[in-house]
């Protein structure tokens, strides 16, 4: 078996998310949860995250928000 190795990039979408909470997640990322949105290339290797919510955030309205302004 191969363990295959990716790269993370990302999205403009997510670069807020992960800004706004980098620091409270690599504190106490096991006591919450955390909704990814990602896309995987396994021909480029690479893992590209789209949105990162923690709990407590009203995800059914972002996600809605989110679909209407992208697809």
């Amino acid at each position: 078996m191969t363990v295959k190795t990716y790269t993370i990039k990302y999205a403009y979408s997510s670069r807020n998310d992960i800004k706004g909470i980098k620091q409270y997640i690599l504190k106490t990322f096991k006591y919450r949860t955390y909704l990814f949105f990602y896309v995987v290339d396994d021909e480029a290797n690479v893992v590209t995250l789209l949105h990162a919510l923690q709990d407590g955030m009203n995800w059914k309205s972002i996600i809605n928000r989110w679909l209407k302004e992208n697809v």
